[in-house]
């Protein structure tokens, strides 16, 4: 079923993901927050991320996402307990990991905080060399889930393995490339490459890691939460266009990028963002045809086409398969065919 939000509704929406960098910063105020819009930032994920900006007035509206937030550091600090044993002990065999996505952004931007991002679980980068031994290392510890065909043999990017611990899921993903392909696994060796250490954790370079949340963003069909596009937002204040788009040979998807940056833009109010999206080395045509297949609210008013294999099938997945970026055209004509 559809969500069905007013105008209204959208509008004091918006008026809240894009205050909430600011109010975070203690630069706005925030605006009010009711049972309704709590439980509209609860289904994009970001009611821990509304806390902690709420957190230094904290008014009482702050009960509406407390728990939330109180779920998330409860279920964080055990998982980075894990994996922080989990890196020091593969570090002691040669082996480095690079934390992704969530567990990234909670090392960069949360200041220690680990309550501040919603996460399912943690991704890590390693070496193709490596991952074989880093699986057989996980399995010692109790660790299941991977394919039951040989990792050499297996085509996935990356290799789900998790245990329970108390009531905690801890869920790894392993990736040995960021996407299906081979330009992805480029990438992956790239970010390996060029690592940001901070307080003893292995992070993306700035640029590489925007264009990592652009393949990822543009895998999922941009149908999920907004949870990357903040991490979008906040990296974007660190990066330029001209220096960012060096890195467009490393794989084919400037429609991600782009796509990533507009919604981005559209949530967050960065104007980092949209300097991006409009600086995108695509053809204005591409944009247009992109805006009309991923329109930035997309993530609620069609939020029934999360889990829609149809929707996957015929406009998503023809987006995720191109190659070069001239057959993006292509796969655009196609997944608008279909729509229709």
């Amino acid at each position: 079923m559809k969500t069905r939000l007013s105008k209204n509704d959208i509008s004091d929406l918006l008026l809240w993901t894009r205050s909430l960098i600011g109010i975070w910063r203690n630069e706005v105020k925030a605006p009010t927050l009711t049972a309704k819009l709590a439980d509209q930032l609860r289904t994009l994920r970001i009611t821990p991320l509304v806390f902690r900006a709420l957190k230094s007035s904290f008014p009482p509206e702050i009960a509406l996402v407390q728990e939330d937030y109180r779920n998330e550091l409860s279920r964080n600090i055990v998982r980075f307990h894990h994996i922080k044993n989990l890196r020091d002990r593969l570090k002691s065999r040669g082996i480095d990991l690079m934390l992704l996505k969530g567990g990234a952004f909670l090392v960069r931007f949360g200041k220690g905080d680990l309550g501040l991002r919603a996460t399912a679980d943690l991704d890590l980068a390693i070496l193709p060399s490596k991952l074989q031994e880093v699986v057989s290392y996980l399995s010692e510890q109790g660790y299941e889930g991977f394919s039951d065909r040989p990792i050499k043999n297996s085509d996935h990017h990356a290799i789900y393995m998790g245990k329970r611990e108390g009531s905690v899921n801890l869920h790894l993903d392993l990736h040995r490339s960021i996407g299906p392909l081979v330009g992805h696994k480029r990438l992956l060796e790239a970010l390996l490459s060029r690592p940001d250490h901070r307080n003893d954790w292995c992070l993306p370079e700035t640029d590489l890691w925007i264009w990592s949340i652009a393949v990822h963003r543009l895998q999922s069909g941009f149908m999920s939460d907004l949870r990357e596009l903040f991490d979008f937002a906040l990296l974007a204040e660190s990066t330029r266009p001209e220096t960012l788009f060096a890195y467009g040979n490393l794989f084919d998807a400037l429609g991600g990028l782009y796509l990533t940056a507009k919604h981005s833009a559209f949530w967050t109010g960065s104007e980092e963002a949209k300097e991006l999206a409009e600086n995108a080395p695509i053809s204005k045509k591409i944009k247009q045809s992109l805006d009309l297949i991923f329109p930035p609210l997309s993530p609620i008013l069609v939020s029934s086409f999360r889990r829609n294999t149809f929707f996957r099938r015929t406009i998503a997945m023809p987006l995720t398969t191109f190659s070069p970026v001239s057959s993006l055209v292509e796969s655009v004509k196609h997944a608008i065919f279909l729509q229709n």
